[in-house]
């Protein structure tokens, strides 16, 4: 007769056993032997000893929560709260490491795994704090550093990386701004809701003389960065809308980058407006302008890639030389899709988005990249959060064809640095088209648009319904 050692298996955790008796065969099943033997079977193996491992951000596709302010003083600690994920033998938070440098902290997280011989099969959250401190204004970064553990293998893959921003200014509390902006509204005269000024901001764009900034780009990345380095401009915005102005043009014959035209429209002394449903080219030597349509102009400050593709394939650029290039730019108009995102140096992500334009010269995109990223800059002032301090960046890809990896794009991906941000009082009617100035359609392009809006100062009250949501997964 078999013996139970000989009956049990280790991979096996469900058993049948056979009692003979003198007439008949009985079958016992329960969960307590079931229990027993199990327990028996695991017995056998070798146990491990108890350690500290590093946490599980993500598991099974979901992520670790995580609680923060969006906005805190400068050297007033917070705290940040997180959860991990914990299970079987791994059942409580063990610590956190904290890395603090300029702008940004570094959370490593552990966990507890108690070892022994028999863990169970389930997932429990375990919860983390740290508290951290920023002495300096500005934008800071907090980064959290884990594990990942995939749905199908159920084993861990490479380290990966979380990451929150938040805003480290001398801010009121909401309670006071809104009691503030009431006793204001209240004292406003006649001739303040008349008003042709507003706060905004301003910047200044400088493509000519390149920069290659923290960056180390290869030579074909120079070469194409330097081939759409065509033209220094300014820029202001205030209540919804912004202007460009072109201030300077590369000299000598336009370029061509794989048939793209690299500098924009726009001559020395033309300027753009711009809000989020569309743009407008001035030409004041003529009295004349166009307009153009954006159909997507989307951008959060949670680093997600909301209708990005998978990802962008740089290959080395095709360049040529035309001494006109008014036929390029007309068969060149489609819609044409800016993928952004801006970035304080060494390592602070700002806003990440995306930009269409519709019926516009391609080459377009050379001077559109910069209107999203200014709108984002704008809503941080808007709401009383600090603008970026030392070097920015804008980083823009513009997919032009489908790569051989499926969901990857071949395409112009472009690097600049934002010059000398800051907030200003705008004059609005500067930003509105002149009286007398008559429009040009574009090529292929049906009148009946109207154009109106543009030819009348924003309002001064027009401003974002509400601050966007930050750290709130």
């Amino acid at each position: 007769m078999a013996t139970l050692d000989s009956m049990l298996y280790p991979q096996s955790r469900h058993w049948s056993i056979v009692v003979k008796t003198s007439q008949r065969t009985s079958v016992i099943l329960g969960i307590g032997l079931a229990a027993i033997l199990t327990t028996y079977a695991w017995s056998r193996r070798i146990p491990t000893e108890p350690r500290d491992e590093q946490s599980l951000v993500i598991a099974d596709g979901d992520t670790a929560h995580i609680s923060m302010p969006d906005t805190v003083a400068p050297g007033k600690p917070f705290e940040v709260t997180f959860s991990t994920f914990g299970g079987g033998c791994v059942r409580e938070a063990a610590r956190t490491a904290v890395t603090m440098s300029y702008g940004t902290a570094m959370l490593q997280p552990y966990d507890h795994n108690h070892g022994g011989v028999s863990c169970l099969d389930d997932r429990v959250p375990l919860e983390h704090k740290a508290r951290l401190r920023f002495d300096v204004p500005g934008i800071a970064k907090v980064r959290i550093a884990g594990g990942k553990r995939d749905s199908e293998s159920r084993s861990r893959s490479s380290p990966v990386e979380l990451f929150r921003t938040v805003v480290v200014c001398d801010c009121r509390p909401a309670k006071e701004v809104i009691v503030a902006s009431l006793v204001a509204d209240r004292a406003t005269s006649a001739d303040d809701v008349h008003s042709t000024t507003a706060h905004g901001i301003t910047f200044v764009v400088d493509t000519v003389t390149f920069n290659a900034n923290a960056l180390p780009p290869g030579e074909d990345a120079l070469l194409e960065w330097r081939s759409f380095a065509s033209y220094t401009a300014s820029i202001t915005f205030a209540s919804g809308r912004g202007r460009m102005d072109i201030t300077s043009r590369r000299g000598g014959p336009s370029i061509l980058v794989d048939s793209v035209e690299a500098a924009p429209v726009a001559a020395k002394g033309d300027y753009y407006l711009f809000d989020s449903t569309g743009f407008v080219l001035v030409h004041p030597a003529s009295r004349t302008f166009t307009v153009h349509a954006i159909s997507e102009d989307s951008y959060n400050f949670e680093g997600r890639r909301d209708g990005w593709p998978d990802g962008f394939h740089f290959v080395a650029p095709r360049l040529d030389t035309l001494v006109s290039t008014a036929v390029v730019q007309r068969s060149a108009r489609n819609a044409v899709n800016v993928f952004w995102h801006t970035d304080a140096l060494p390592d602070v992500a700002i806003a990440r988005g995306r930009i269409t334009l519709d019926n516009a010269p391609a080459g377009e995109f050379n001077v559109a990249r910069w209107f999203a990223a200014t709108r984002a800059f704008a809503e941080l002032a808007e709401f009383g959060r600090p603008l970026p301090m030392g070097r920015v960046t804008l980083t823009t890809a513009v997919p032009r064809f489908p790569s051989r990896i499926p969901g990857v794009f071949v395409s112009f991906i472009l690097k600049q640095e934002v010059n000398k941000l800051h907030a200003r009082t705008v004059d609005l009617t500067t930003l509105a088209i002149p009286r007398g100035f008559t429009e040009v359609l574009p090529p292929g392009s049906a009148p009946g648009r109207s154009t109106q809006r543009w030819k009348a100062p924003p309002s001064r009250s027009t401003k974002s319904a509400s601050p966007r949501p930050r750290n709130d997964v």
